[in-house]
């Protein structure tokens, strides 16, 4: 009988809610908020559903009320005529249109046969997946942002894109497509994956350290193509080697990684000490290598995000082997490499290894700053990997507020829309 008082309860709150949103006297935030309030003062969970209509607009509305251990209740309220059912679900002429050029509709599944490379890219496919699972986690787990920590994303943003000016934010939005609710909103997503992150990850990262702390050595090495004459070269003045094999034309450098994500043909190097030439592989060709330094790992706030986000792959790689995925576009055989384990192995070797021309002259674990989502649409799926793209810059810079820092008030749309 307790249970079932619990429950009149949230039901009859949520009632008065849900007519008052319907009835526009208060805004969504605010009723999710109330109701979220009162189902957990009864140990439950809500999650508000909203549906609108393409034939008329009208929006129809669904609270799913769950408990553990206790069946699922679906409450709607109607607060007006609604749309006749016969009605509903019928879509408008131009929902199944996606573009115009020069007088030429073109339809959303001509545009999708266009992207046959998204179908291609397992990390494309695995980025629109992980956006619904992340939003998920959210609901199940309650997480909700704070200002503080809506705060410190929009700072960290701004110091990963060097805006600390009105005028260089303007310009960087009107560059890269975007708008002051789109950028907040975007800020948001970030705040809340970072969120999630750290609820995911918990206080696994110094036990992680100390079990494979040995990982995030860092290595400094001279290599060369070549044969043992550059190897001798190499061992005897590394610096001049690398530019006596630039002179001919061959592939050299001077580069660093951290020792558990070397390349796959410089794996060598996770264990010589400096000084000892190894044999390498660049591409097709035999190459050398020395370490010129290596210094030990320090667990740092870089090194410390660097091990959150990979504790929260991990997880996120468990969530999507264990979701249940139907994709309505593209090939099964290639759409189902989306959440197969041997697909998710491949990615991460891949992510680690280096061709010929991806040694790219940095550290390997820099992050492209210009590597954020440009459009909605493809704002949630990057979230993820945007927050940790902020993670690095915002340990880099060593975080907290700057001479240009944003003030968040109530929403991180006011907080952007002090630099507008």
């Amino acid at each position: 009988m307790t249970e079932l008082n619990e429950l009149n309860a949230v039901v009859s709150a949520a009632t008065r809610i849900l007519t008052d949103l319907g009835e526009n006297r208060v805004t969504r935030a605010d009723a999710e908020r109330e109701l979220a309030a009162v189902a957990a003062e009864q140990g439950l969970r809500v999650r508000l559903v909203e549906h609108e209509e393409a034939y008329d607009g009208s929006v129809h509305r669904d609270l799913i009320i769950r408990g553990p251990g206790r069946p699922a209740v679906s409450l709607s309220v109607s607060c007006g005529p609604g749309l006749p059912w016969a009605l509903r679900g019928v879509p408008t002429p131009r929902e199944y249109d996606l573009l115009e050029v020069n007088g030429q509709v073109i339809a959303v599944d001509e545009a999708l046969s266009c992207l046959d490379a998204l179908f291609d890219d397992v990390r494309l496919m695995r980025g629109v997946v992980d956006a619904a699972l992340v939003a998920q986690a959210l609901d199940e787990f309650g997480l909700e942002v704070t200002q503080e920590e809506l705060q410190g994303a929009a700072d960290a943003y701004r110091r990963a894109k060097g805006l600390y000016t009105a005028e260089a934010t303007t310009a960087w939005m009107r560059d890269h497509g975007f708008t002051p609710a789109l950028l907040a909103k975007h800020v948001d997503q970030l705040a809340a994956v970072a969120l999630l992150r750290r609820h995911v990850v918990g206080d696994e990262v110094a036990g992680w350290f100390a079990r494979r702390g040995a990982e995030y050595e860092v290595v400094v090495a001279a290599w060369a193509t070549g044969g043992a004459e550059v190897a001798d070269r190499l061992r005897a003045h590394p610096l001049a080697a690398v530019a006596a094999v630039w002179r001919t034309g061959d592939e050299a450098g001077l580069q660093q990684w951290r020792a558990g994500e070397l390349p796959a043909g410089f794996a060598a190097l996770a264990t010589a000490s400096p000084g000892e030439v190894v044999q390498v592989e660049y591409g097709e060709a035999t190459a050398y290598a020395v370490v010129v330094d290596r210094r030990p790992a320090e667990q740092d706030a870089r090194t410390t995000a660097m091990i959150e986000r990979r504790l929260f792959d991990d997880w996120l790689a468990g969530r999507r082997a264990a979701a249940r995925v139907t994709w309505f576009w593209g090939d099964r055989r290639r759409t189902d490499r989306a959440t197969s384990a041997e697909a998710t192995a491949a990615s991460a070797t891949s992510a680690t290894s280096v061709d010929a021309d991806a040694t790219a002259h940095t550290d390997a674990t820099s992050v492209d700053a210009d590597a954020t989502a440009h459009t909605d649409a493809t704002t949630a799926t990057t979230a993820t990997a945007n927050a940790n793209a902020d993670a690095d810059a915002d340990a880099d810079t060593g975080g907290g507020a700057d001479a240009g820092a944003v003030t968040t008030t109530e929403t991180t749309a006011d907080a952007l829309g002090v630099m507008l």
